[in-house]
């Protein structure tokens, strides 16, 4: 981009200056990448090259800065300005006048929300080109669904206006059983930290799902509002008159006691506050600086062990409200985790939240409509707020990657939801308390510009197939970084993102290389020739969802990545998308030990730790050739023997003490192992012709009746 950019300025969109900063783009080590114009609008920063060439990233997407996404201005010399941005994002720009990125510094100080709040908001100026909705309609949507769930103005429920007994973010209007009277809820909100007592969210079935905040010590008065919540529920499940409800408590609290005998309590281990948000700062660090200053194990112990029990305690939920039993999610009420969990457990129970529009119904109903900071939570303002949007979009990533066809919308949606959180493009999410939803009422709408014909296409999942069931969270696999976070930390990372682009261009044989370049996702690249694919020496935590456009693929070699492991559905996709696939490499790594390896005829497995779970193989796997030399194993799956297509196998040098072998094997590599007896006869492995079982404890070779021709 060149010259002044108002061709490409959105509607609303204001320069702030008549000119361009005259600045230099300035890579890690601290060199002059690409000199050019560094324009100011009151929606974004945007850098024009002096080159003007396309194939500098430099004037591509990757350098233009949300201006209400910084959060950080740090000038490490006279006139060097480092500007930090959400997600994960850093840029230094070096100005050719002190005095004029002392002015650039004052100026952005004073036009974004970081600094001087909602006012400057963009969401004031934008007005959209697509035809826009009625944005009353979207005000009504959280009291709709909860109608489409049967909870409604009945004999039970009632409508209770709260705006004016309080002053938090809550809903203008919630439902209350119906004995409830206006002063109990005032006294019972005392009770609950911040006020936030317990709101129905959904239904099914004979079971409730309600979130609030935790109990404060005097806990009598939560009776107030518990008991009429208890009656009630009971009233509707006639199984429930003597079971207990359960309160699904997302910290961990041991001496924490229950006040009610008819309440059972279950405590997750989700971290404090301070500890939660140095987890998210860890991530920012290693995404950013790439693994030479944190390793992946640590972000797995911090961050991704906060996303697995994240998607463990909605699994709890999930569990007990399929078995219908009322579940109370609670948590601190300046944390908002219960509120995370709870989404989450409910896109698992119900496949219309699976969809586009089901999923923007549900946020605007558990989240826009209690007025949650969006903003603060990105970590922008400088105030402390934990990134629970970011735990909540992070875990989803993982269960659509767990189960690829399951939801219409696809991983650009999450990363837009990412983005816009902090863009103020839309009042949506710009909301900061109750009465903040009347100031915002004129603003852009979110879920109109999502469901606008001409922007739908681009967050629909082409994979998508519905699925009435329910869905769990697979505890099995190690979670992994959201695609929000990966590949956008840099100018460097945008430079490899070019630097592939040019390999994959340049490209003429079937063999495509993109081995040893450090990227952390691979770019969605497609190819009706290629056959073989290097994706080795990277930082990939997931096998990309691009290879499903590599129809003709045969090979993959992903060796000497931060593998988490392989999904079943998704392998399940690569089966039908890629049915030509038969060879993986995947050495050194150290992921969970996959049930299915899809159409994967031969497995290379060398030099590494895989974690065997205890769940059992697919019996549709097509393994022939497997090979897991030096994996420290000491058991193999459960149902092993039953993979009988089988023929070549190779533990060489691992602690396995006792194997069971199917009758398949031809080729059958056991030394180096602490084997002391053979269970199975060999005089059944009647197509078995080469055994090696040198180096082990053998006491003793039952029915040895036939000799092989390799030594034993």
């Amino acid at each position: 981009m060149s010259g002044t950019p108002h061709e490409e300025l959105l509607s609303g969109e204001e320069l702030l200056k008549p000119f361009a900063y005259a600045v230099s783009v300035l890579s890690q080590g601290g060199s002059v990448a690409i000199s050019g114009g560094l324009w100011v609008s009151n929606y974004r920063l945007i850098f024009s090259s002096q080159s003007n060439t396309k194939t500098d990233p430099v004037t591509r997407e990757t350098l233009e800065i949300l201006l209400h996404s910084i959060h950080g201005l740090s000038n490490t010399t006279k006139d060097t300005l480092a500007i930090s941005s959400h997600v994960f994002r850093v840029v230094t720009f070096k100005f050719q006048e002190k005095k004029t990125m002392k002015e650039f510094m004052t100026l952005i100080k004073a036009n974004i929300y970081g600094y001087v709040g909602i006012k400057r908001a963009f969401c004031y100026s934008y007005r959209p080109r697509y035809t826009s909705s009625d944005y009353v309609w979207w005000d009504h949507m959280p009291l709709a669904e909860l109608a489409r769930l049967g909870i409604s103005n009945n004999t039970k429920w009632k409508l209770c206006s709260v705006q004016d007994l309080i002053k938090i973010s809550f809903p203008a209007q919630i439902f209350v059983p119906n004995s409830t009277t206006n002063h109990m809820l005032a006294d019972a909100m005392k009770t609950f930290e911040g006020g936030h007592l317990p709101v129905i969210l959904y239904q099914r079935g004979y079971a409730s799902l309600l979130v609030s905040s935790r109990y404060n010590k005097e806990v009598a008065g939560t009776q107030i509002i518990l008991g009429p919540l208890e009656m009630t529920v009971k009233s509707k499940n006639p199984n429930m008159k003597d079971k207990k409800w359960t309160v699904v408590d997302v910290f961990s609290h041991a001496n924490y006691v229950a006040p009610y005998p008819w309440e059972d309590i279950e405590f997750f281990g989700l971290p404090a506050i301070p500890v939660f948000c140095k987890q998210f700062e860890d991530v920012g660090a290693y995404v950013h600086q790439g693994s030479d200053k944190l390793d992946i194990n640590h972000i797995r112990n911090g961050w991704l062990q906060t996303v697995n029990n994240f998607g463990i305690a909605a699994n709890k939920v999930v569990k007990l409200i399929s078995e219908e039993i009322t579940v109370l999610v609670r948590g601190h009420s300046k944390n908002r985790i219960q509120t995370g969990v709870a989404t989450l457990a409910q896109i698992l129970l119900d496949p219309f939240y699976r969809t586009i529009m089901g999923f923007c119904i549900l946020i605007e109903k558990d989240w826009v409509s209690f007025a949650y900071q969006f903003y603060a939570a990105a970590g922008i303002t400088k105030e402390q707020h934990p990134p629970v949007w970011s735990l909540f979009l992070n875990a989803l990533s993982v269960i659509i990657y767990q189960y690829p066809s399951y939801f219409e919308y696809n991983a650009a949606f999450l990363l837009w939801l990412e983005q816009e959180v902090v863009s103020t493009r839309f009042g949506t999410f710009c909301y900061e308390s109750t009465q903040g939803n009347n100031r915002m009422k004129n603003t852009p709408v979110a879920w109109n510009y999502v469901l606008a014909s001409e922007n739908l296409p681009r967050f629909k999942n082409r994979y998508y197939e519905e699925h009435p069931g329910i869905l769990y969270w697979s505890s099995t696999i190690i979670p992994f970084l959201s695609p929000s976070y990966v590949g956008r930390g840099n100018p460097h990372t945008d430079r490899l993102q070019l630097k592939l682009e040019n390999a994959f261009s340049e490209n003429t044989s079937d063999t495509l290389d993109l081995s040893k370049h450090r990227f952390f996702k691979m770019p969605p690249f497609a190819s009706d020739t290629v056959k073989e694919l290097d994706i080795s020496g990277n930082l990939l935590e997931s096998l990309p969802a691009c290879i499903l456009d590599f129809p003709m693929l045969t090979k993959i070699d992903i060796s000497s990545n931060p593998l988490a492991g392989l999904y079943p559905s998704f392998m399940k996709l690569v089966s039908q998308y890629v049915p030509h696939l038969e060879t993986l490499v995947m050495n050194r790594n150290s992921s969970s030990f996959p049930t299915s390896f899809g159409p994967i005829k031969h497995l290379y497995w060398d030099d590494a730790r895989p974690v065997i779970t205890g769940e059992k193989m697919s019996e549709e796997n097509r393994l022939e050739t497997v090979q897991l030399r030096n994996c420290a194993l000491t058991h193999l799956p459960p149902n092993w023997d039953a993979l009988t297509s089988i023929t070549h196998l190779n533990l060489y040098n691992n602690n396995l003490s006792s194997i069971s072998l199917a009758s398949s094997f031809v080729k059958l590599k056991l030394a180096n192992n602490k084997l002391s007896i053979f269970l199975i006869g060999l005089d059944k492995l009647s197509q078995l012709t080469h055994l090696d079982l040198r180096s082990n404890q053998l006491l003793l070779l039952i029915n040895l009746s036939r000799s092989p021709s390799e030594r034993y």
